[in-house]
């Protein structure tokens, strides 16, 4: 019986491992539009979870609990700053490891920056009532998940919006592929 060849294989790269945790719905549905659109890059891997809205000290708690439960290499958490956004939850996160993108003073005051290049100063229940009386729907509604693919469907278009608004900025940094 004629023996097989082998062949030398190329080693396995090993992926980054990089969790995020929105707050909520409304930064999960973003988070995973960017996810797709950094998806090319096979080096790393991307997992999105949410924190369901329990103010920024639950955000952090879950995602120190998401990381200990499995092996990441990175882990980031987008949350808002109007609810226990402290120097306390701000220490929390940093002696986890966690990286943090705070929305000033929400998620919906973020985007909005983005679109309208501008962000009055106006408490949260305003810009989340201004958002969705620009888009005609709350920013957790799935029909984000289409505006994004519409508006934002490449990395160059998102990157674009992003410019000039810190936190979308922040997170394009810590979402990108790393450079080798």
């Amino acid at each position: 019986m004629a023996r097989r060849q082998q062949q030398a294989r190329a080693p396995r790269q090993l992926r980054r491992a990089v969790l995020v945790v929105g707050e909520g719905d409304a930064e999960g549905v973003l988070l995973r539009h960017l996810r797709t659109l950094v998806r090319g890059d096979r080096s790393t891997s991307i997992t999105v979870r949410t924190g369901q809205g329990k103010g920024a000290r639950g955000v952090v708690r879950y995602a120190i609990a998401q990381k200990a439960a499995a092996d990441y290499d990175f882990a980031l958490a987008v949350l808002d700053t109007d609810t226990d956004w402290d120097p306390e939850v701000q220490a929390m996160a940093r002696a986890a490891d966690i990286h943090v993108v705070p929305c000033q003073p929400c998620f919906e005051a973020v985007l909005r920056h983005a679109v309208l290049r501008r962000r009055p100063a106006v408490n949260t229940d305003a810009h989340k009532r201004a958002f969705e009386a620009h888009f005609g729907w709350p920013a957790h509604d799935e029909r984000m998940q289409n505006w994004y693919e519409r508006n934002w469907s490449t990395l160059a278009a998102f990157e674009e919006a992003a410019a000039g608004v810190v936190e979308l900025m922040a997170l394009h940094e810590y979402l990108r592929p790393p450079q080798s």
